[in-house]
């Protein structure tokens, strides 16, 4: 049996390349985007003028204006972002002007969501196709009932979950490239052997991977379905499945993570990875206790009980090509900026005051996905006039009351 490396989470991200978000552009003319009203309608303009009350948008010779209370959250957020830029105070705009955020959900239990449909089974294909809701799977060997039930549990897992975090920027996407006329399902490809699974693209030495090319995910199924004893079936083990996790969020937010930046991106993936605790079930309440035991079962912590971390002002500034070529050093060592990632998002999204309910983050991924440049939306919704150090500062002062002792370092300390 090909050997399964004890560490994975990396391993399966060797393909997956996050692109940067575009530069920063000159404060000059604004420029076309689509707007959109709480009924759904929407068309495509210019902003040419805005107050509290409404926005004026151009379209070609056209002017129209718009009640800024139809419009969407995300339009309502850009139009405030827009107002507090040309007042001079973009970098402190307060969490009353922000739509407030749904509850994120405690637990999501999808034990039930075990449901498959064989589409094709030809030996002499050879090809063997199964369906889940979200899902196709095409593999080289025909797949079990139970196996089918179990990995359709894993996936379906995590894409019902994802849709039920109050971020949209995390909901599901069709796959691109699927005709009205196709069944929109995200791709799965599985190999029983590790030379075909290299053959298709698949990285020496990992297990899996999601290949952002094609927008699907290859797996290995002898590492994923652990071999079993004569006369008996074998369940994936937990370990195989959180990385599955990693790369199921990675797909199931393909492609509007190319506008996100890799830190998020790679954080939210170890967020949902380190809350995952069974085939289909996921522990947001608990979410302290899961990371401090997630993070200590794949990293070593020092004779103080410290765990050594890259510092977060490092690890926001990477973009894709460097994360990648970090990814060359040791696993646990390339693993150390997932870990600090993981706890980004996890500020972001839970700490961060004085809201701490996600909606600057949400503000932030929303001018991202609209395109305002990245600097600008960092400043404006993520540090409001702070530098990353004070935000390091809350990060390890938060950590230490679940105990777990944090220390961020400067790469050349690594």
């Amino acid at each position: 049996m090909a050997r399964v490396l004890p560490f994975p989470i990396w391993l399966l991200a060797a393909l997956w390349l996050l692109a940067a978000p575009a530069p920063p552009s000159s404060a000059g003319a604004e420029k076309p985007r689509q707007w959109t009203s709480r009924d759904g309608k929407s068309l495509v303009g210019t902003l040419e003028a805005a107050n509290s009350d409404g926005v004026t948008v151009r379209v070609g010779p056209r002017a129209h204006a718009l009640p800024l209370a139809k419009l969407s959250d995300a339009d309502q957020v850009y139009v405030r972002g827009w107002l507090a830029a040309r007042a001079g105070s973009a970098t402190r705009p307060p969490a009353e002007t922000l739509p407030s955020m749904a509850p994120w959900p405690k637990k999501h239990d999808g034990q039930s969501e075990t449901r498959f449909a064989v589409v094709r089974e030809d030996p002499d294909a050879p090809a063997y196709v199964y369906d889940t809701r979200h899902y196709r799977f095409a593999s080289d060997v025909p797949l079990g009932a139970k196996h089918l039930g179990e990995i359709a549990a894993v996936f379906e897992g995590v894409s019902n979950a994802l849709a039920a975090l109050p971020l949209a920027a995390l909901h599901p996407r069709p796959p691109r490239g699927v005709g009205a006329e196709e069944v929109e399902r995200f791709p799965v490809l599985f190999f029983s052997e590790a030379a075909a699974y290299k053959e298709a693209g698949g990285p020496e030495g990992s297990v899996g991977v999601f290949d952002s090319r094609g927008g699907r995910i290859l797996l290995r199924l002898d590492a994923l379905l652990s071999p079993p004893a004569p006369g008996r079936s074998a369940l994936p083990r937990r370990e195989q499945y959180r990385v599955l996790v990693h790369e199921l969020t990675h797909q199931i937010m393909f492609p509007a993570s190319l506008h996100l930046p890799v830190w998020y991106g790679e954080g939210i993936a170890e967020y949902m990875a380190a809350a995952h605790f069974a085939p289909a079930r996921f522990d947001f309440q608990n979410f302290p206790y899961q990371a401090k035991k997630y993070l200590t079962t794949y990293l070593p912590v020092g004779n103080d009980g410290t765990l050594t971390l890259p510092s977060p002002a490092w690890v926001m500034r990477l973009h894709g090509r460097a994360w990648n070529e970090d990814n060359k050093r040791p696993s646990a060592e390339a693993f150390r900026k997932y870990a600090t990632a993981l706890l980004l998002a996890h500020y972001f999204q839970h700490l961060d005051p004085p809201a701490r309910d996600g909606r600057y983050l949400n503000a932030y991924l929303n001018a991202l996905l609209d395109r305002e440049p990245a600097d600008e939306a960092a400043e404006r919704w993520l540090l409001r006039g702070r530098d990353l150090a004070a935000i390091e500062k809350e990060i390890r002062e938060y950590w230490d009351t679940q105990g777990l002792k944090l220390r961020f370092v400067a790469p050349s300390e690594r």
